[in-house]
């Protein structure tokens, strides 16, 4: 069905692209041939289209999280900054409580990325206020930050993260990533701070 839509949207119309696609609709799983389509949207250039797919997409797997990651990327990639900041707060009243930092974090990576640095690390604040002992978000973040070359604040954010009340094996992995980040960005003098601190 991907190559039928893919040729239908390089040679034929766009109703004979859309019969191909309501086809492939019926004998599939949906989802994953609207992701398909928006894929060849967006290689293809047509963004309006993939827009419009997307939009439809969110009204009727409003309740997938990856319908919204997907679009908010889309949208940030494409220089939509107010419009995926929209989605994203959008995304928060269709997804249930337990999918907000999964899409809040996503949505702060994408800050990162694609828009700005310092709204995403008010985001990821505000998520490690709320979820402090959540050790995957403090490396997501530490991750995210290391990207910008900000070492000094870096460390202050791994300084944070190792003061934690953590079990033995989280608290280890921080430690291990710590060192390794000064092992790459510092003197002897800071690998051995962080041995003596472990």
């Amino acid at each position: 069905w991907v190559g039928l839509m893919n040729l239908e949207n390089m040679y034929g119309t766009q109703d004979s692209l859309m019969s191909t696609f309501q086809q492939a609709l019926q004998q599939n799983e949906q989802l994953p041939v609207y992701y398909k389509l928006t894929n060849i949207y967006q290689l293809s250039d047509k963004l309006d289209l993939a827009e419009q797919l997307y939009q439809t997409m969110t009204k009727k797997f409003s309740n997938e999280v990856q319908v919204w990651i997907r679009y908010g990327m889309f949208q940030m990639q494409h220089g939509r900054l107010e419009a995926a900041r929209n989605l994203m707060k959008r995304s928060l009243k269709s997804l249930s409580k337990q999918q907000h930092v999964t899409i809040i974090s996503k949505f702060a990576q994408f800050e990162f990325k694609y828009g700005d640095i310092e709204r995403g690390r008010t985001m990821f604040e505000s998520l490690l206020s709320s979820y402090p002992r959540c050790v995957d978000l403090w490396c997501v973040y530490l991750d995210m930050m290391i990207q910008t070359n900000d070492i000094t604040t870096v460390r202050e954010i791994f300084e944070r993260a190792i003061s934690l009340k953590v079990s033995v094996k989280k608290m280890k992995f921080l430690f291990k990533r710590y060192l390794k980040f000064e092992e790459l960005h510092g003197s002897s003098d800071t690998v051995d701070s962080v041995r003596e601190k472990a």
